[in-house]
């Protein structure tokens, strides 16, 4: 195996990509005007690198799984964690609901439980009488609409891959990524239209993003070849122009700034090795639990007293329900992912033998 695949900052990058998260949703949904500055933090940004990350990383583990072994790890890495956090946010936070012993009986919870545990986040976002009246709206859990992104990636995979028996791999991979970039762009100019805010948010959906996600695809196969990525001027110059364009320009460069920024920062020719995993992986608890504590945070008026160190209460929580997360509930799951090599089948191999030999 490539150096380059043992020897990343992948973790390290997933952690920092989540703090960044958390700290943007901090500055914004606290109100508080102390913290606003974290609300300038790239948050957007650091979604589309999780996007890129999860490409790469996600593809390298189907290379190496049957097709039933891949959707077996996927389901027991993103399930347990996220389903607690639906769960546990509609128990947890009851006490505050206005509405009182009537809020377990009310059809508005089972609601939000069915929806959400679906991935269908947008039809019921809110819990009855939890949050109203906040500045930033009464989502209970507004950063999980990521996670059914993530899974229709998943899903979308192994139909693209499986593709490769009638075409060449990277004439798959170029096709969706063409067809993602003609959706986002084609939303940002329709987006720039009368009326035409509701195409922003479909540019942001699926396939919108696909395009990040098998750029690091590509980028997988590239190391895995042994050929190079970009390296260190091609991540400065991306940082120049994802910062520096807008409108439909920047939609579609966006992904290319991204690919060449993180491929750089996670598997460069030798990359500085940072271990942020003596806890745990966090990266993943941090970002599904840190949108209600900073809620519930909120409607205590923990951030009216003294804004600091009501963020540092609260950083503190998130912290503490991601590591329980991690070693309680996300480990325990994922560590019965079948760890023996599977069975060469024919009918299951999803990359063309140039691309799987060792």
């Amino acid at each position: 195996m490539n150096p380059r695949l043992i020897r990343n900052n992948f973790n390290a990058l997933r952690t920092g990509l989540a703090l960044t998260v958390v700290l943007f949703h901090l500055g914004l949904l606290s109100e508080a005007p102390a913290l606003a500055p974290l609300a300038l933090l790239p948050a957007h940004f650091a979604v589309q690198c999780f996007f890129f990350i999860s490409g790469f990383l996600v593809t390298m583990s189907r290379e190496k799984s049957t097709l039933g072994s891949y959707f077996a790890k996927r389901a027991r890495r993103v399930l347990p964690g996220y389903w607690t956090a639906v769960l546990g946010a509609a128990l947890a936070l009851a006490p505050l609901s206005t509405f009182g012993t009537r809020y377990l009986t009310h059809a508005g919870l089972w609601r939000y439980l069915g929806a959400n545990l679906a991935f269908a986040n947008w039809l019921a976002p809110t819990l009855p009488g939890l949050f109203v009246g906040h500045p930033a709206g009464p989502a209970v859990n507004g950063a999980l609409w990521t996670i059914k992104i993530e899974v229709a990636f998943y899903l979308t995979l192994p139909a693209l891959l499986w593709l490769t028996w009638l075409w060449r791999l990277r004439t798959v991979l170029a096709f969706a990524i063409g067809l993602s970039l003609g959706w986002s762009v084609g939303c940002a100019w329709l987006a720039e239209l009368p009326h035409g805010a509701r195409w922003h948010t479909l540019g942001q959906q699926l396939p919108g993003q696909l395009s990040f996600f098998l750029l690091g695809a590509w980028a997988y196969l590239r190391v895995k070849e042994g050929r190079t990525l970009p390296g260190a001027p091609w991540a400065g110059l991306a940082v120049l122009v994802y910062a520096g364009s807008g409108g439909v320009l920047h939609q579609l460069l966006a992904p290319f700034c991204v690919a060449a920024i993180v491929s750089w920062l996670a598997v460069g020719a030798t990359p500085v090795r940072f271990d942020v995993n003596r806890f745990g992986d966090l990266s993943y608890g941090l970002y599904v639990y840190h949108w209600p504590v900073i809620q519930a945070a909120v409607a205590l008026g923990a951030f009216r007293a003294n804004p600091f160190a009501a963020a540092a209460l609260v950083l503190g929580a998130i912290g503490l329900l991601a590591w329980a997360s991690w070693h309680c509930v996300e480990r325990p799951w994922f560590a019965r992912t079948e760890t023996r090599a599977p069975r060469k089948l024919r009918a299951l191999t999803i990359l063309p033998p140039e691309v799987t030999k060792c």
